[in-house]
């Protein structure tokens, strides 16, 4: 994929280009003499126009880590099926991600938007592709749809990237419950008045948990509150999402996405048919202080329900599963400095119903630790400029049966262009 990238994204240049110098031609065209800016028509003014609606932005993060929690193999939390983007923070040196944007919006609420991303040791990819149109219903009321390829809003959590947050490692939660962080093709509607926005999400389904075509797909709809009183401000919200899989497997263990080897070749070739249904709550709650000087706290609560079928060639069993996880994350900061610490735990409860039940859990990676899974770390974030920054960090990972902990030194850069 890497040889034929830069073909790949110069193509994918110039059609964002041309469709955006289209739209931006096509409405002045409609206008007559109503030109935006109230600038000529001509070909350069047209361009600038183009220019000035566009907004470049990008960042990275990079990290050395002494350590790993699965260096070897395929990265399986006890109790919980996993699947998508999970997986183990890289030992040694690596790229947590990189993304370059694209957002271009015009005066008349039309948008589009792409995002080309690398995680890890994956090619680059473009996560983002979209198109759509912000309108005013009422006074008050605000409709903006959204289509094509797009990271799931429910929860700002699921959008953020490992240069944008104190920690450089993915949220525990979404690693076990959305396969890492997600994405997929489909659409959204979002009403909004004043500091309140309700929306909802129609997937195609072909990420994890879910699958595509009959059997599959995914929805969710969500609702937040964005306040500010005095010093104080917050953002509180929550979502419902459901999905269905069918004959979905874990595609980590294919050969196109394996990271290292998997210690039991059977897990690839055991389907889980069913339904997951996901409700949670987000909270974030932050206060300005004098000399610069400020403090916040975020923090999510999950429940997850899965109910559904494990089979391979031989074996079945009935899939009752009840899992409860939080993260909470406490910050300072003072100038160029920032402090933070951050929990996670996941309560994971299944019952296998049938002759193979054991078996299947065994071979899934469903059978449960003896205690809770559960995550620990801090972050020490110094600016160097506004726009970079180097990062240190202790991580405590208990996600496995054999907990680790390791520290890591790290870099972060992010600007818009």
């Amino acid at each position: 994929m890497y040889r034929s990238l830069p073909a790949t994204l110069l193509f994918t240049l110039l059609v964002y280009l041309l469709v955006t110098i289209l739209a931006s031609l096509s409405t002045t065209a409609l206008a007559h003499s109503d030109v935006p800016f109230g600038s000529s028509s001509d070909s350069s003014s047209s361009l600038d126009n183009l220019l000035s609606y566009t907004r470049i932005s990008a960042g990275l993060s990079a990290t050395y880590r002494e350590d790993t929690i699965a260096e070897n193999s395929v990265w399986q939390i006890p109790g919980v099926l996993m699947g998508g983007d999970a997986h183990a923070p890289e030992k040694s040196f690596s790229l947590d991600d990189a993304s370059l944007m694209f957002d271009w919006k015009h005066p008349d609420g039309v948008f589009a938007g792409l995002e080309f991303s690398k995680h890890g040791d994956h090619d680059l990819e473009m996560e983002e592709a979209y198109a759509g149109l912000d309108f005013e219903l009422t006074d008050t009321l605000n409709l903006e749809f959204t289509g094509g390829s797009l990271k799931a809003a429910f929860s700002p959590e699921n959008t953020t990237h490992a240069y944008q947050r104190p920690f450089s490692e993915n949220d525990l939660l979404y690693d076990a419950f959305y396969g890492g962080h997600y994405a997929d093709e489909g659409v959204r509607f979002e009403l909004s008045s004043g500091s309140l926005t309700l929306g909802t999400e129609i997937w195609r389904g072909d990420q994890f948990p879910a699958t595509a075509g009959t059997g599959g797909e995914a929805q969710d709809i969500y609702l937040y509150w964005l306040g500010q009183a005095d010093t104080h401000w917050w953002r509180i919200g929550g979502w419902i999402f459901n999905s269905r899989g069918d004959a979905r497997t874990d595609d980590r263990l294919s050969r196109d996405h394996q990271h290292g080897t998997t210690d039991s070749e059977d897990a690839a070739n055991i389907y889980f048919d069913g339904a997951q249904q996901a409700a949670g709550f987000h909270l974030t709650f932050g206060q300005m202080l004098e000399n610069g000087w400020q403090w916040r706290i975020s923090g999510e609560v999950h429940h997850v329900r899965v109910d559904g079928n494990l089979t391979d060639d031989t074996r079945a069993a009935s899939l009752e599963g009840r899992y409860y996880g939080y993260w909470i994350q406490p910050e300072l900061e003072a100038g160029k400095h920032l402090l933070a610490v951050r929990y996670a735990l996941l309560n994971l409860d299944n019952h296998l119903i049938g002759a193979a039940g054991e078996s299947l859990a065994s071979d899934s990676g469903l059978t449960d630790m003896d205690e809770d899974p559960t995550w620990l770390g801090m972050s020490y974030r110094y600016r160097l400029r506004e726009s970079l920054a180097i990062r240190l960090e202790w991580t405590h990972n208990q996600s496995v049966a054999a907990d680790n902990n390791y520290g890591a030194v790290g870099i972060t850069w992010g600007a818009a262009l």
